[in-house]
């Protein structure tokens, strides 16, 4: 009886989108609640095309080798993954018909992080570097919320999602540059982090 649903929801969605996106592990809200909720860290790597992850990856290349200079290689991979499934998560709480899929979430969340680390160790970054990082991530954030918000078919609570736990985890992650600095309270933000997720 399971497995009927399940070719039933499949064969539902094939008009929106190829059921090869589900097969690699997209989100869709009834699969996703109906007990597949790995969907929601697999969708962010799946995409819809060459031109898709290229968009995403250099995002990530832009904005991801300062991201993890800036909190360490283990704090980037917790904001990149608890971004990306945030978004997923929020994708699927505003449209829970549809398919979504791709890194977006996670590189938003990384741009997020970004953002609450110029607030949160300002005093770690020279100025004119701290202005041209928050007027830059800016921009990217801005614009690419609102060119969401005007064609259809981009995810922007997927974005909203993956922004938001970004700044979240980049405030609790962020500490300043010297080495000794960047020792003290370590304990204490893996116990925050954990007590948040």
């Amino acid at each position: 009886a399971e497995d009927g649903i399940r070719d039933k929801l499949v064969t539902g969605v094939q008009t929106c989108a190829l059921p090869i996106y589900l097969k690699f592990g997209a989100n869709f809200g009834p699969l996703t609640t109906g007990g597949e909720w790995w969907r929601l860290v697999t969708c962010t790597f799946v995409h819809a095309g060459i031109l898709h992850i290229l968009l995403n990856m250099w995002a990530l290349w832009d904005c991801g080798r300062l991201c993890e200079r800036l909190f360490g290689n283990a704090w980037f991979v917790v904001i990149y993954l608890f971004a990306g499934v945030c978004g997923s998560f929020a994708s699927m709480l505003w449209r829970n018909e549809a398919v979504s899929l791709g890194a977006s979430g996670a590189v938003f969340g990384v741009f997020g992080a970004l953002l609450a680390y110029t607030f949160r160790e300002r005093g770690s970054i020279p100025p004119t570097m701290l202005n041209r990082l928050r007027i830059s991530t800016s921009i990217f954030v801005t614009f690419s919320l609102f060119y969401g918000f005007a064609n259809s078919g981009i995810d922007n609570a997927a974005h909203l999602g993956g922004l938001a736990a970004g700044t979240l985890t980049g405030f609790i992650a962020a500490r300043p540059l010297e080495a000794a600095a960047r020792v003290r309270g370590h304990a204490r933000r893996i116990a925050l982090a954990v007590l948040i997720t």
